[in-house]
Formats: structure tokens, C-alpha cells, sequence
């Protein structure tokens, strides 16, 4: 029989075909070692290459490793599937342009409250955002009156609502100040300010500069609100 036997037989059982060895050797019985392994599970080659390494091991201390490297690749290669997946699902949600707040509105009841989160490094995003948000706390307390709502933005974007440029950010001002009198409250992260060398004195007092904004998203998690990315 053949020395590369095994190596065909288990491609069979695990239905992929085995590297061959003169491809993959490199002066020695097997040149596959742990790092090289791992690179090829990234890559769903995991069985492959187990194939190829099983077949040049002799010993039954060489056979026990094998078993517990074929326990691994298969690990890692299921779990390499599960976060692709995951990733795939994630991005098409993201790219389908479904109505962010549609599960919520789906509710039977009501949830303790919502909070919309901003990251952007465009400054002008503001002037897009908050208006949405606006529309988007609008149909949420239809939904459900007297729902609390919070809006922390804490990117970029944040110095748009600084009081210098209110001019130049119009818009997102005057959103602001529309949220705010709806009983939105609209923080900022003081601590992203402070790299500018900005403090809360630097904005308008309808703009809140919450010492952190994850922090503050923090706060309205553990009271329970729902988190909306905007």
C-alpha cells in the first residue's frame, strides 16, 4: 500500500482533498508546525493540512498529537465560519437601509427608554443626524407616549455643537435645541472635548458635556434603554 495512503483515506472521510506533501514539505517529514496550522485554519484549509500531517506520523505519540491538533483545526475552522457569517449578516444589515428603529416600534411594550448613539468623524454629519433623530423620537413616542429618549454623540462630529460653530453648523444647532425641548437631552464626551482643549463652558447649555460618552451610553444601558446607532 502506499506510504500516502492515509493521507487519501482521511481526505475522503473529512470530503476535501489533502495538500500534497511535495508542496508542502520543506526538508523534513512534515514542515507543518502550530503557527503554520493555525494560518491555514484562517483560511479553511485546517483539514487539508491534517490530512497531509497525519499521514507522516508514526508514532503514537505523533498519532495523540495529531488528535488533539485535528480537535483544534476543527474548532477553529467551525468558528471561523460562525464570525464570517456573523460578519456577512452584520454587513448586510448594515448596507440594507432597514428603519433602524422598526424593532422597537415592534414591540408590545414598551422599553425603559432609548438612547441614539453618533460616532462619525465628519463634521458636518450632525446635520443629517440629528434631524433624523428627531423624526425617528417622533414616531417612537407615537409608538409610545412618553418614551425617554437620548441622544450622545461622541466622534468628530461632537465639535460641530461646540458654541463656535454654531454659524457653521446651523442645522444641527437648531436640531439640538429642538430635541432638547422635547425632553431630548443631547450629550457629548467632555473627554473627547478635552483633547481639543475644549470644556463644557465651549458649548451652548443646550448641548450636555457628560464627563465620557461611552460612559453615558453605559448609564442608559444599565437603566435599560435600547441602543440605536445613528
Amino acid at each position: 500500500m502506499s506510504r500516502y495512503a492515509p493521507s487519501a483515506r482521511l481526505s475522503k472521510l473529512c470530503n476535501t482533498a489533502a495538500l500534497t506533501r511535495p508542496a508542502l514539505e520543506t526538508g523534513s517529514n512534515c514542515s507543518f508546525t502550530p503557527r503554520k496550522l493555525r494560518f491555514f485554519a484562517c483560511f479553511r484549509l485546517g483539514r487539508a493540512a491534517l490530512a497531509t500531517f497525519c499521514s507522516a506520523s508514526q508514532t503514537p505519540v505523533s498519532l495523540l498529537s495529531c488528535l488533539l491538533l485535528a480537535l483544534a483545526l476543527f474548532a477553529a475552522d467551525t468558528l471561523h465560519g460562525a464570525e464570517s457569517s456573523e460578519q456577512a449578516s452584520a454587513q448586510s444589515g448594515a448596507q440594507s437601509g432597514d428603519d433602524p428603529v422598526a424593532h422597537i416600534l415592534a414591540r408590545d411594550a414598551a422599553p425603559a427608554g432609548v438612547v441614539f448613539e453618533i460616532v462619525s468623524g465628519n463634521s458636518a454629519y450632525l446635520d443629517l443626524a440629528l434631524p433624523r433623530i428627531e423624526s425617528l423620537s417622533a414616531r417612537l413616542r407615537e409608538r409610545f407616549p412618553g418614551l425617554p429618549v437620548a441622544v450622545v454623540s461622541h466622534g468628530g462630529e461632537q465639535f460641530a455643537l461646540a458654541s463656535s460653530a454654531a454659524q457653521s453648523n446651523a442645522v444641527a444647532h437648531d436640531s439640538a435645541q429642538s430635541l432638547l425641548a422635547d425632553n431630548v437631552p443631547v450629550h457629548i464626551c467632555g473627554t473627547h472635548a478635552s483633547w481639543r482643549d475644549l470644556a463644557a463652558e465651549d458649548f451652548p447649555d443646550y448641548i450636555d458635556v457628560a464627563p465620557s460618552g461611552p460612559a453615558q451610553i453605559r448609564a442608559y444601558r444599565e437603566l435599560g434603554y435600547l441602543l440605536v446607532d445613528i
